[in-house]
């Protein structure tokens, strides 16, 4: 699993753009830099990164698409 890189920035979470071999899961704190995006955080997946929706997130801030967001099925 890749570690990518993010910045928390004026309450911000960025995942940034460093992979491209398949969607990273939401669910998995390596995907975030080692914690997951908390309750209030306004959430940017950039351009080339994919995240796969795995479970229910918390209440985000916010949460802007510039890459791709996956749903699992359940």
């Amino acid at each position: 699993m890749s570690h990518l890189p993010t910045a928390l920035l004026a309450g911000r979470l960025f995942l940034t753009t460093g992979w491209a071999m398949g969607a990273e899961p939401w669910s998995s704190p390596a995907s975030w830099q080692g914690a997951l995006p908390k309750t209030g955080e306004v959430v940017t997946i950039t351009s080339g990164n994919d995240i796969l929706l795995d479970f229910d997130p918390p209440a985000l801030g916010g949460l802007i698409v510039q890459g791709k967001l996956t749903f699992a099925l359940r």
